[in-house]
């Protein structure tokens, strides 16, 4: 090799070498975890009996661990075993849920395994009960991890958290606090001039292109049931212009969408919103609705979309052209009458 060309290949790899340390040692832009809520038993204040195979009760526990172990305590004893259900409060803004961590805070003065189960509101389990070793003689957190979910808002609002005792020596169990963290995306919703969702559309003008608004979103739970309502904003009072009730793909996708209505929309901003429940009906819309999954608000205000008035003419084009036709047709008609009217009378 030449001495030119070995001393050109050493500075190019030097360069290449300083640049490669210089990337490694820049600020790294740290990924967003998924958000999270959590949720807790309103056992303090709500009492519901149910029926299991081993009992029928409900008892309270603290809403969340918190450190006032003992004042709201649910006991279990290996004389007299049961089961307890725990209701969740509600949530919103969950596209899909993806991961649930359960905290049971107790103690024991024997020995036992603690199962959590989580079901949905109609008793469908949610992926496989877990298991705790319980000896500790001083409160402590028991974890239970359920992962790789996919779960719909309305899914997680109407969660149960059941809590087993299984002993295998004489002893009681006493449960404090119960917390129940939900991990989730949320999904996209978005309005489109067009059925393939390829150009997004915050303002619709042109009665040709734009008379209809199309709303499409990812990140939903896959094959899950919605309502989607358009509103529309009249003198200050929310209307209901088009209700739709979709379910979402096998990938999560969500698609619905409007033909303005020239008898009812008005011109102005609207809002398009999804909610968790096929039969839930607001009366007019909320963004502090508990039971929203979804709501497009990019456009200016807050709002989804703006319509003006030419998306949605009082003539549009059909009726417009049938009442021209309508016209041409009369005034056809009778300028041939008068002119066979003339004809007659001149061959008098």
């Amino acid at each position: 090799m030449k001495p030119k060309l070995h001393k050109t290949i050493s500075v190019v790899m030097a360069v290449a070498l300083g640049m490669a340390l210089m990337v490694a040692f820049l600020p790294q832009t740290a990924l967003a975890d998924d958000p999270s809520v959590t949720l807790v038993p309103n056992g303090d204040t709500a009492r519901i009996e149910w029926s299991s195979t081993n009992a029928s009760h409900y008892e309270a526990v603290d809403e969340g661990i918190s450190p006032s172990d003992g004042d709201n305590t649910t006991v279990y004893t290996s004389e007299s075993l049961k089961v307890d259900r725990f209701e969740l409060n509600s949530t919103s803004g969950i596209g899909k849920c993806t991961a649930v961590n359960v905290t049971v805070r107790c103690r024991t003065n024997g020995t036992l395994t603690l199962y959590v189960r989580l079901s949905k509101s109609d008793d469908t389990t949610i992926d496989t009960t877990r298991s705790a070793s319980v000896t500790n003689a001083s409160y402590a957190n028991k974890q239970y991890n359920f992962t790789g979910l996919d779960l719909s808002q309305a899914d997680v609002n109407g969660m149960r958290v059941e809590v087993m005792p299984y002993f295998t020596a004489a002893g009681t169990v006493w449960v404090t606090a119960i917390e129940v963290v939900v991990t989730y995306s949320t999904a996209t919703w978005q309005s489109y001039s067009n059925s393939n969702h390829t150009t997004q559309c915050d303002n619709f003008s042109d009665y040709a292109t734009e008379h209809i608004a199309y709303m499409h979103g990812e990140g939903f739970a896959t094959n899950a049931s919605y309502r989607v309502i358009f509103w529309d904003l009249d003198n200050g009072t929310w209307y209901k212009r088009g209700i739709e009730d979709p379910d979402s793909d096998g990938s999560g996708n969500l698609s619905a969408a409007h033909t303005f209505n020239v008898t009812t929309d008005t011109d102005g901003d609207w809002h398009c919103t999804v909610y968790d429940s096929q039969t839930y009906d607001p009366s007019t819309y909320d963004s502090g609705d508990s039971q929203i999954v979804a709501d497009d608000t990019s456009y200016t205000g807050g709002y989804a979309f703006h319509v003006e008035a030419s998306a949605i003419p009082e003539f549009p084009t059909v009726v417009a052209g049938i009442g021209v036709a309508g016209l041409c047709f009369g005034i056809y008609y009778w300028m041939r009458k008068k002119s066979l009217k003339f004809r007659m009378q001149s061959s008098k």
